[in-house]
This record gives C-alpha cells, sequence and structure tokens, in this order.
C-alpha cells in the first residue's frame, strides 16, 4: 500500500467516524433521516419540520419556527466543542453566494467565475456555450496542457452543478474529452468561459412557489457523437424551479430517433421516480409525475405498447 493509499483511507475512516457520530447525536434527538438521502436528517416539533443537512463536517439547519432553528443549533453546541454558527438571509459558501429572499433562494456564483476568467487571457463573449459543432473532434494536435484542461474541466462540472446548468451540455461532453483533449476541445472549453464571462451576473432562482407534483422534461439526440451513439438530456422542474438539469451520452447505439428517446426516456425516468420519492421523504403527498416527450412515437409505445418484433 503506497503512502497515498493509507492516506485514502484515514480521510475514508475519519470521514465515516464523523457520520457516525453526528448522526448517532441526531437519533438520539430524534431525527430521522430522508430514505432517499442518508445527509437529510428530519424532525417535527410542534406542526413544523426541522431540517438539518450533513455536507461533509458542515452542517445546515432549516425550519420556519427560528426557535426550534436556534434549539438545534444549541444541541450541536452542547455536544461538540469548538463550533462556529452563522445564521443569516445571505451567505457565501463554497463559491456560492446565496440569498434567501420572499421569492426564493437565489445563488449566484459570480465570483467564482471571475477567478475562472482569469485564467483565460483576452476570451472573447459569446452568446451561446457551444456552436452546432460540439460533438465534432476535428482537433489537429493535443491540448497545451492536458492537466490544466482537466482542471478547469472539473471546475466548470461543479460550476454546473451548483449555480450554471446552462452550460451542462457542452461541459458534460468536455468531461468525455479530458482523457485525450485536443486543440478543438480547448477552443470549445474557451467558448464556454466566453459565455460564462458574457453572462457572469446571471443567477439561479429556486422559486418558493408552492407546487403539487414533480415535471421532468426528456429528450435525446441520435446518432449524434462520433461513434453513432446519442445524448440523452432532461431537466426536473419543481413548482417554478429547474432543480436538476441531466445530460449524458447513451450506453448504446439506437437505430432511430424513437428508438433513442426510449433510451433516454427509460434512463432518466429513475432520475425523476428519485426526485419524487426524496420529496415523499420530506413528508410531501405529491401526485404522479408529469413527463414531457415529443416524440409522439415513443409516446405511443410507452402507453400502447407495440413496435416490431426482430427475426433471428
Amino acid at each position: 500500500m503506497t503512502q497515498i493509499d493509507k492516506a485514502m483511507c484515514g480521510l475514508v475512516q475519519s470521514a465515516k467516524l464523523w457520520y457516525e457520530t453526528i448522526t448517532g447525536v441526531l437519533k438520539q434527538d430524534g431525527y430521522t433521516p430522508n430514505p432517499m438521502d442518508a445527509c437529510v436528517w428530519n424532525k417535527w416539533v410542534n406542526g413544523n419540520q426541522v431540517t438539518i443537512v450533513i455536507y461533509v463536517h458542515d452542517l445546515a439547519i432549516s425550519c420556519k419556527d427560528r426557535v426550534e432553528v436556534h434549539r438545534a443549533m444549541n444541541m450541536i453546541k452542547d455536544k461538540f466543542i469548538d463550533i462556529k454558527t452563522k445564521e443569516s438571509n445571505e451567505m457565501s459558501y463554497l463559491g456560492m453566494n446565496i440569498k434567501i429572499a420572499e421569492d426564493g433562494i437565489h445563488v449566484s456564483m459570480a465570483s467564482y467565475i471571475a477567478e475562472m476568467v482569469k485564467e483565460f487571457d483576452g476570451v472573447k463573449d459569446y452568446s451561446h456555450p457551444a456552436d452546432d459543432k460540439l460533438y465534432v473532434n476535428d482537433g489537429i494536435s493535443p491540448a497545451k496542457d492536458k492537466k490544466w484542461f482537466h482542471k478547469m474541466v472539473a471546475k466548470l462540472l461543479y460550476l454546473c452543478k451548483r449555480g450554471r446548468p446552462d452550460i451542462a451540455l457542452p461541459v458534460h461532453y468536455l468531461c468525455t474529452r479530458v482523457q485525450n483533449p485536443t486543440d478543438a476541445d480547448e477552443k470549445k472549453l474557451n467558448r464556454i468561459m466566453g459565455f460564462l464571462k458574457a453572462t457572469i451576473d446571471h443567477t439561479r432562482k429556486i422559486s418558493s412557489k408552492p407546487f403539487k407534483r414533480i415535471e421532468a422534461y426528456i429528450d435525446a439526440a441520435h446518432a449524434c457523437h462520433e461513434d453513432g451513439f446519442g445524448q440523452s438530456g432532461g431537466a426536473i422542474i419543481v413548482g417554478d424551479a429547474m432543480v436538476e438539469v441531466i445530460t449524458r451520452k447513451q450506453k448504446c447505439a439506437a437505430r432511430d430517433s424513437t428508438e433513442a428517446e426510449l433510451v433516454a426516456l427509460e434512463a432518466l425516468l429513475l432520475d425523476v421516480e428519485w426526485h419524487d420519492e426524496w420529496f415523499e421523504g420530506q413528508g410531501y403527498k405529491l401526485e404522479k409525475p408529469l413527463i414531457y416527450q415529443d416524440n409522439t412515437s415513443t409516446i405511443t409505445l410507452v402507453t400502447k405498447g407495440g413496435g416490431t418484433k426482430l427475426c433471428a
């Protein structure tokens, strides 16, 4: 076992010990985990739900009753030493500026983007993060710095997951290119950064509007990759909030657009079900999810069955 392996084992054991310790404290105080997410714990007090979210060594506590938030904070302080707390409707955390307003939660990552833009001297503005040649691998030479390219793509992946889902498609494509990036991939990376530079003040808003069910849009691009594989895409909506954007390269080559749409629907349906069950675990009683699909042949196959049997 190498020194790196030993260090990783130590980190894993330390994280496991911390999780078991903090969840033991929460259990003792009457909290129970969301069945779909072991890092989200809930407790009902006088008709109000107190939620504690565990993220590594940080805890986020929320409740309509501020008194219960303070009680939970004091409970944690009594169990551990050197606990630092912050209570505010606006704070910065891991590159995100989070503001709680009457119309919902606003997430800005302008400062995170500004730091990244410094790595791209003289990059010009773009109105779109990608062009119609996104899937065309026409590079003629390797990227100048493979390690730097990988680092920038990893930062963009974090950014698109947290605050800028509008760059998800080109970023996920570049994730497939980090092992052997070319000069063409560098141009695509520069274009994303040019788009972010031009839209640096765009803010993600998670609406507080009531909702009765989860809605999802699922689509596919047939045979868009060079190997003939398609791309699945989806957006999961809660009220007025797009809580997740999903884009994945398909794991098989579909024969036509109907089959590509069916592959996307089958794969992304699991994500829709996960979100629906997560909200159920938070105490919401929702109607069945509504999924939007624009391919009539795929809709017919799903709702009525059919298709042509292949002969052996």
